[in-house]
């Protein structure tokens, strides 16, 4: 099985939420494979460096580092562009269209084998549909 760490998942590792470093622990010890994409580690990244104090950035940037030693990250492939055009195709025809973002993540994770999306993005997430969500 592997999971996609969406950057709300991330995000709350970083700042050392421990029920996420629990959530991350118990997946280490099993079968659960741990991804994330690209576009997290961006959006993380920009996240980490707008930070006003410094020593919080210092300690954001080591704990992601140190997550990555353990987590695989996709890139943005054709595969995954093709996947997200199709599908904001269809949201476009509903109406309510996706987020950039959201939608490059899902499907860059669902193109590379990814069963879920492990995210506080809930809402979002589920009505893009490409994966199932799993809230932290």
């Amino acid at each position: 099985m592997r999971y996609c760490l969406d950057t709300t998942f991330l995000d709350a590792l970083c700042k050392g939420d421990p029920g996420v470093g629990a959530m991350l622990d118990a997946w280490r010890d099993s079968d659960v494979q741990l991804l994330t994409t690209e576009m997290n580690y961006f959006e993380l990244r920009i996240g980490i460096e707008r930070l006003k104090d410094r020593r919080e950035r210092e300690i954001c940037r080591e704990r992601l580092e140190k997550a990555l030693m353990v987590v695989g990250v996709f890139p943005f492939e054709r595969a995954a562009a093709d996947l997200a055009v199709k599908r904001q195709v269809e949201l476009y025809k509903k109406g309510r269209p996706a987020a950039s973002t959201d939608l490059f993540i899902a499907a860059a994770a669902k193109a590379g084998g990814c069963s879920a999306i492990v995210t506080r993005n809930v809402t979002d997430f589920e009505r893009i549909g490409l994966l199932k969500v799993v809230a932290h």
